[in-house]
């Protein structure tokens, strides 16, 4: 991910992350303000961390299951493979 947080996670972590969306039972809207988020999630969760603006551009989804990967969503990355 394009973003210096993450970026400097990964390199801390010397390790693959894994990343989801959140989808939060009762919510039918997406939140993007961390105040918002944070109350409604901190009792499920260890951590938050507030890194900032993020992008709002979707992420690229593949599906690896078969032979050849097949782009299920085109968004943020590069896609580089025939």
């Amino acid at each position: 991910p394009d973003h210096s947080f993450v970026q400097a996670l990964l390199e801390a972590l010397d390790e693959p992350l894994l990343s989801s969306s959140l989808l939060l039972p009762d919510m039918n809207e997406d939140i993007f303000d961390s105040e918002d988020l944070f109350d409604a999630v901190y009792t499920y969760i260890d951590l938050f961390v507030d890194a900032g603006y993020c992008p709002l551009e979707p992420t690229t989804l593949l599906d690896l299951t078969g032979d050849h990967p097949v782009v299920l969503r085109q968004g943020a990355g590069v896609i580089d493979f025939p």
